[in-house]
C-alpha cells in the first residue's frame, strides 16, 4: 500500500483497522441470521474439501 510505503501511514494502524473489519463481518454475521447460515455451510464446505484433500494425498503414499 502506497501510504505505509511513503510513511503516511503507520502499519500497526492499518493492522488495527484490519481487525476492527474482521470483528465488524463477524458481528454482522451474528446479527443476520442468513448471514450467519451462509458463513456455516462455507465452513463446512470448506471442512468437506480438506478432509477430500487429505484422503487423496494419503491414497498417494
Amino acid at each position: 500500500m502506497a501510504a505505509i510505503e511513503s510513511g503516511d501511514l503507520d502499519n500497526d494502524r492499518f493492522n488495527s483497522y484490519l481487525k476492527l473489519q474482521r470483528e465488524l463481518k463477524r458481528l454482522e454475521r451474528q446479527k443476520s441470521g442468513k448471514a450467519a447460515h451462509l458463513a456455516k455451510v462455507e465452513g463446512k464446505e470448506f471442512a468437506r474439501r480438506v478432509a477430500e484433500a487429505v484422503k487423496l494425498k494419503i491414497r498417494r503414499r
